[in-house]
C-alpha cells in the first residue's frame, strides 16, 4: 500500500464557483457579469473504509452559493429605493471516484452529486450606510420567494497530491472541476 493511498482519510475542499446559465433561464438573468454567476462552496469526502485502508471512492457532503445578479428601483413617493437578489444554493451528498492510484502529482477523479437546489429571490429595501449610522433602517426583508428541487450534476477534475515522509504530514492540493 502506498503512502498517498494511506494517507488519505477525508478530504476538505473550498472552492470558487462560476456559473453560465443556458436557455431560456439566461435570457432571464441579467447582471453585471453578463449573466454569469459567481459563488462559493464547500465539501467534505470522507474514505468509507476503516482503518485508513485504501479506496478508490469518497463518500461526502456539498453545499454551493452562487449569487446570479440583483436589480435596484429607484425610490419613489410612496416606497424607498427597493433591491432584489437572485440567489442559487445547493445542498446534498456527493460521491467522488479517485481515478489513480498515483502517490504524488496530478490524481483524476469524477464527483457526483445528487441533493437539493434552491433557486431564491429577495426583495428588501435598499438602506444605505448613512440609514445605518443614523439608525432610520427600514424593515429589511419585504419578499422572499424559493423553488426547491431536485438537483444533480457530474464533475471531472483534478487535484495536485503531494505527501511529505510522514502520513500526517498531507498538504493543501489544488483541485480544478
Amino acid at each position: 500500500m502506498s503512502l498517498a493511498q494511506e494517507a488519505q482519510k477525508f478530504q476538505f475542499g473550498l472552492h470558487g464557483n462560476i456559473g453560465f446559465p443556458v436557455g431560456e433561464f439566461r435570457e432571464n438573468v441579467s447582471n453585471s457579469f453578463g449573466g454569469t454567476g459567481w459563488g462559493l462552496g464547500v465539501n467534505f469526502f470522507l474514505n468509507p473504509k476503516s482503518g485508513g485502508a485504501y479506496s478508490p471512492v469518497l463518500i461526502g457532503i456539498e453545499g454551493n452559493y452562487m449569487n446570479l445578479g440583483r436589480d435596484k428601483t429607484p425610490a419613489s413617493a410612496f416606497l424607498p429605493q427597493l433591491k432584489t437578489t437572485f440567489n442559487y444554493f445547493n445542498l446534498g451528498p456527493v460521491i467522488r471516484v479517485v481515478l489513480s492510484e498515483r502517490e504524488e502529482g496530478f490524481v483524476p477523479f469524477l464527483d457526483g452529486f445528487v441533493g437539493m437546489k434552491i433557486l431564491n429571490s429577495r426583495t428588501q429595501v435598499d438602506n444605505s450606510i448613512l440609514d445605518t449610522i443614523l439608525d432610520q433602517e427600514y424593515l429589511a426583508l419585504l419578499l422572499s420567494t424559493n423553488y426547491e428541487g431536485l438537483g444533480y450534476g457530474i464533475g471531472l477534475g483534478f487535484y495536485r497530491r503531494k505527501f511529505d515522509k510522514e502520513p500526517s504530514d498531507g498538504r493543501a492540493a489544488f483541485s480544478i472541476n
